[in-house]
């Protein structure tokens, strides 16, 4: 029994400890676009789901709709997004990502998936294997 708490114990810190890198991996790639973690989730988002209103960026985020609207404003003043008003309806405002965003995306994407092929190239194709597996596995126990 306490060699499982144990076990458990030791998989919380290795998943903490591996989050921990990925953002820094992730944040070393954003550095040079001066993008935050929570700019570049709002990016992806939109990017993904295409044009949104501010209070269905929130729900899907998760997060205030003033937080969100604050934090497109400073998207907007930096060219990565612009708000369009709806012709039909002037009081639907959707955020819309600009060319440049799409861009910068692009670039980002390409960039994280270059440096992550090379650490995996480092990696036997048994450990790649043993990984994919594990975090199939993991995907699996939290759906």
């Amino acid at each position: 029994m306490e060699t499982t708490l144990v076990r458990r114990q030791e998989v919380l810190t290795q998943v903490a400890t591996l989050q921990r890198q990925l953002t820094d991996f992730a944040m070393n790639i954003l550095e040079p676009y001066s993008i935050t973690k929570v700019q570049i989730s709002i990016l992806l988002e939109l990017g993904f789901s295409g044009a949104l209103k501010v209070s269905d960026l929130g729900r899907n985020m998760g997060m205030s709709n003033s937080n969100v609207s604050a934090i497109c404003k400073r998207l907007e003043k930096d060219g990565m997004v612009t708000r369009i008003r709806n012709l039909d309806d002037q009081r639907v405002v959707k955020i819309h990502l600009t060319p440049y965003a799409k861009d910068c995306l692009s670039e980002i994407q390409q960039t994280m998936a270059d440096q992550w092929f090379n650490r995996m190239e480092r990696l036997s194709d048994d450990e790649q294997e043993i990984i994919l597996g594990s975090l199939k596995l993991a995907i699996d126990l939290w759906a």
